[in-house]
């Protein structure tokens, strides 16, 4: 089908997507992990015309889905080329209702040519003939979990007839990128790379330096869990912090015990986006902060508060160029003498929203433990995602079995699910270490 309406245009890669170009270009052509993907129901009176319109609509509306990546002449980088129209494909598969999901997660492991094609691929499910979801699948590159929200809402909106966000202050990839290199913007940079090397400069941030065994696993798990949504939840409530602090803090205590240290910094991306402009941003936007995380023999409680309140202040390590902020690593890495660049080896991350909860209440999913195939690579030794399925908590885990000691990632999101479970039975003074001891050991058994 053919869409039209945006302009032609081209400009560098914004900060977050020069963070993440280099993970695609490491794992290619198995950078399918990477992607992200989603589905979009249709709505029981869709018509094939109603799915097109919607397809070409947000191609002419969100420049990040009509935009090629073609690399630099040195081939050291890539830089973003916007079309202002073009064709994109639409085919249809006959699915079960039942089938969508797990035909969704094969579908889309393909890698993206994204110097000579869209960054973004589009089916239509069909059952009976009839118009079921619309599946889609992004380069990691014009897509976050965040991104994704605006691009399914836009869609759904669409479908039901209505329109997409039109404020006037609607952000581009190409028109962030011409911000980020302004003087307001590079100030901002240098602070938050100042905050950067003042963390890594006080304090210890590699967990799991110490190879355990030299055949490490890259293994992943999903767990949908209604037990630790509720308890994240009605801990939150009786601590008056969020539930991504309550799930956060779990982690942090994970790793804790597992690196035997009384003291963590947890590196997350739960949001950065300050504004409404920057919530219906389809071109990757969110970057990195960090947080110390005292655990020591504290109730989890005390860690959730902990956790609650250093988030706040957390988002101002935001929004750096990841080129000034390498060379800062770079000089800190020669400085200590190190064989890595000194950055953390645990990744805390939540793509909840709140805003998409039906109206009627949760409809809490059913437990489902899932196992992911063995990765080849990933960025962190342990990495947490705590995503939403159906208004339930899904904890995502990957975990390098060669440096942790429990690097089973399914006994990981039980223990977490266990831990959460402990909390809400136990003596509000018990230490969460000793909580975390006690749900590995249940969640090996479980296992």
């Amino acid at each position: 089908m053919r869409f039209s309406g945006g302009r032609n245009a081209s400009g560098p890669l914004v900060w977050a997507q020069q963070s993440i170009w280099p993970a695609i270009k490491r794992d290619r052509p198995h950078d399918g992990h990477l992607n992200v993907r989603f589905a979009v129901p249709a709505e029981p009176t869709s018509q094939y015309r109603d799915i097109v319109s919607t397809v070409a609509t947000v191609m002419s509306v969100h420049e990040g889905l009509r935009t090629r990546f073609p690399l630099a002449d040195d081939g050291s980088t890539c830089y973003q080329e916007v079309s202002s129209s073009g064709r994109v494909a639409l085919p249809t598969v006959e699915l079960a209702a039942a089938d969508v999901d797990s035909y969704l997660e094969e579908w889309s492991q393909r890698s993206f040519d994204t110097a000579g094609q869209w960054p973004v691929r589009f089916t239509l499910a069909v059952s009976g003939g009839k118009p079921l979801a619309i599946l889609g699948v992004t380069s990691h590159l014009v897509l976050d979990k965040f991104g994704e929200r605006a691009l399914v809402q836009d869609m759904r909106a669409l479908l039901r007839g209505g329109h997409v966000w039109s404020g006037s202050g609607r952000i581009t990839g190409v028109g962030r990128a011409e911000h980020e290199a302004g003087e307001r913007l590079t100030a901002i940079s240098e602070r938050a790379v100042s905050r950067w090397r003042s963390l890594l400069e006080s304090h210890e941030t590699r967990m799991f330096p110490v190879k355990l065994t030299n055949r490490a696993v890259l293994g992943s798990a999903m767990l949908v869990s209604p037990a630790a949504t509720a308890a994240a939840d009605h801990i939150a409530a009786k601590l008056r912090v969020s539930s991504a602090s309550v799930f956060m803090a779990a982690t942090a205590v994970l790793v804790s015990v597992l690196s035997e240290r009384e003291q963590v910094v947890m590196q997350s991306m739960l949001s950065n986006r300050f504004s409404p402009s920057e919530m219906a941003f389809v071109g990757n936007i969110a970057q990195p902060w960090g947080l110390p995380v005292e655990v020591g023999e504290k109730s989890f409680e005390d860690i959730a508060n902990a956790v609650y309140q250093g988030s706040l202040s957390a988002y101002r390590m935001s929004r750096f160029n990841p080129h000034v902020c390498n060379s800062m690593r770079q000089e800190l890495q020669v400085a200590r003498g190190l064989d890595e660049l000194p950055w953390f080896d645990s990744f805390h991350n939540d793509t909840r929203s709140l805003r998409l909860r039906k109206a009627a209440g949760p409809s809490r999913a059913a437990r489902k433990l899932t196992r992911g195939k063995d990765l080849l690579r990933h960025g962190s030794k342990l990495y947490v995602e705590i995503r939403e399925v159906d208004d339930c908590a899904e904890i995502f885990v990957v975990a390098n079995s060669g440096h942790l000691p429990v690097g089973d990632p399914g006994t990981l999101a039980v223990s977490i699910e266990s831990m959460l479970s402990r909390v809400l039975a136990s003596d509000s003074g018990t230490a969460a270490r000793q909580l975390v001891t006690l749900a590995l050991a249940e969640a090996g058994e479980r296992e």
